[in-house]
Parts: structure tokens; C-alpha cells; sequence
């Protein structure tokens, strides 16, 4: 779990601008997960589950998640191919998708369980979607066989802005992900999972588009992790990710979270705030993410106010 949590979040790597070159148009197949730009092709038994967001196979815990990092793809993939070897997975592939690099990392599982033998894989996509790095993310039995169905699958990937993502209801949204938030505590937004905007006058929109012309200020995410990691790994993360880099381990306050322990990451630059607010549950992780662009002190203090509303049911 170490290992594909640091692949998801924090990890770098070589890339090179080499092999086969993909063009795709949307077609009536694609689904676009909520939240993103962009959808895939299933691959087959696989159903859309806005909960992840992405897809699942029904009767079986197999999965593949989105998530989009706002680090630009040439500082995501720095130093890569060594992180990844010295992990023990491998870049099985590099290529071209629409115009911009992209790579696929494999990492094998081995099971910690004794009483199972059944070892898994993850197989992540990752992606220069100009100016962040899109993260398409599989973990399957290695019996499964899904290896080459996953691999054309994320091959497919297309910008799908102008197509509607399937309706889901926010609130069965929150439920499915075992999250419950205090309206009462959202003085200036609203209850709704995924990401919700601001604008300068504090009215919540749920996208860009629908801010009336109007800058949105600040925003914020909550999610369910796709992959679950203790707190120490979580903690061994950050330092690895500072010793790459060479830089100094990123400083995080410990807090509780309605009993949960939690980790908060606070990074101001400028008037630009980001927040960032990771909770640590029996089975699972969720994160809070928040940015603002202006008023840092004040808008801190409003996500903060997210953050103590998050219950877990």
C-alpha cells in the first residue's frame, strides 16, 4: 500500500518523449468521471462509480480511480524511472496521447495476509493535462488477466468538456463514500461531494461555468483515497518525497478529526493558500483539499470550518 500511495501522490520520475502516438475523439462509450475533463472506454464488467470517482467491477474489489494533482507533469515525473525501480515496479511504457507524454508505472503487490495468497498490481497512467498531471490508477488480482483490457482502456482517454457526466445525486454521492458534512458549518457553500467553487462575493457555484462571469476564489475538494495508508507511511511519504528533491521535509500539524487522527498541510505563497487535510479511519483515508487565490488568513479559516464538519459514518 506504501508503494502505490507514493506512486499517486507524491513520486517522480524519468520520462522520455518516445514510443507510440494516440489521437482519440469522444465517442458514445466514453465516460467522464465527475469532476474532470476527460473520460476512458471501461474496460469490460467495469460500471462508472462516482463515489471513487471512476470505476469498479461489481462482486469483486477491483477498481480504477481518477484523481488530477495540480503539479505540472515534467515536475511529477522527475527522477521517476529511478523511484520506481528502487520501489521494485517498472515504466512498462511511454507515449504520446493527445498531443502530450504520458507513461504507465506497474507495481506489484505482494499479499501481507498469510492466509491469502493473492497478490495484486497497480497499474497508474499518468498524464501532462497541461499544467497538472491526470492520474489514472488500477488495482486488480494479478489473476485477473485485466493487464492488457486495463492498458487499452487508459489508452483511450479524450477530452469529454462539452459531454455531460452521468447524474448523481451529492448527497447519494457523500453516502457512498461514508461522509457527512454540517450545513451548519458552510456559511458561505453548500454540502456537495467533489470539487465546489467560490466566488469573490462567497456564493457557492458548482463549476466555472456557472459563476456568472465571476472569478472563482477559492475552491475545495472531498474525497475518498482509493488507496489506504497508515500514518507513519503516510508521514515516510513526505520525507521521501524531500529527499528526492532535496529539499527539506514539508512541515504538517497533527489534529484529530471527530476522534480520527489527521494530518493538516498549510502552504502559503503569496496571497495563494493551499490546505490540505488527510483523515485517517480504521478502513480507510479521506482528504480535504482547498486552494484559495487570495485572502489566505480568512479563507483558511473557512476551510478549516469544512474540515471540523466532517463526520464519518
Amino acid at each position: 500500500m506504501k508503494i502505490l500511495f507514493l506512486l499517486i501522490n507524491f513520486c517522480s520520475a524519468v520520462f522520455f518523449y518516445a514510443g507510440e502516438t494516440i489521437q482519440n475523439e469522444p465517442t458514445a462509450e466514453h465516460v467522464k468521471p465527475q469532476h474532470h475533463d476527460y473520460g476512458i472506454i471501461p474496460p469490460p464488467g467495469f460500471e462508472y462509480a462516482p463515489e471513487i470517482p471512476g470505476f469498479t467491477k461489481s462482486n469483486t474489489d477491483m477498481k480504477i480511480a481518477f484523481s488530477e494533482m495540480p503539479v505540472a507533469y515534467v515536475d511529477m515525473t522527475a527522477d521517476m524511472e529511478k523511484s520506481v525501480a528502487d520501489m521494485g515496479g517498472v515504466i512498462i511504457e511511454q507515449f504520446t496521447l493527445n498531443g502530450a507524454p504520458g507513461m504507465l508505472i506497474e507495481v506489484v503487490q505482494k499479499s501481507s495476509d498469510p492466509s491469502s495468497h493473492e497478490d495484486r498490481y497497480s497499474l497508474t497512467m499518468l498524464w501532462d493535462a497541461k499544467g497538472s498531471t491526470l492520474n489514472i490508477t488500477a488495482n486488480v488480482p494479478i489473476s485477473s488477466n485485466l493487464k492488457d483490457a486495463l492498458i487499452s482502456s487508459f489508452k483511450t482517454l479524450a477530452h469529454m468538456n462539452d459531454l455531460p457526466t452521468p447524474s448523481v445525486d451529492a448527497q447519494q454521492l457523500l453516502d457512498k463514500m461514508g461522509i457527512s458534512l454540517d450545513p451548519g458549518a458552510l456559511l458561505y457553500g453548500g454540502t456537495m461531494m467533489g470539487i465546489v467553487y467560490f466566488n469573490e462575493t462567497g456564493e457557492n457555484v458548482l463549476a466555472p461555468s456557472q459563476a456568472s462571469g465571476k472569478q472563482s476564489e477559492a475552491q475545495f475538494t472531498i474525497r475518498k483515497l482509493p488507496v489506504q495508508t497508515t500514518i507513519e507511511e503516510w508521514e515516510a511519504t513526505l520525507k521521501r518525497k524531500a529527499t528526492l528533491r532535496d529539499k527539506e521535509p514539508e512541515p504538517y500539524q497533527s489534529t484529530t478529526v471527530n476522534g480520527y487522527p489527521a494530518r493538516e498541510l498549510i502552504r502559503e505563497n503569496g496571497e495563494e493558500l493551499k490546505y490540505i487535510l488527510v483523515i485517517f479511519s480504521e478502513d480507510s483515508n479521506y482528504e480535504l483539499s482547498a486552494r484559495a487565490k487570495s485572502n489566505p488568513k480568512g479563507w483558511l479559516v473557512k476551510f478549516k470550518a469544512v474540515a471540523a464538519s466532517i463526520k464519518l459514518k
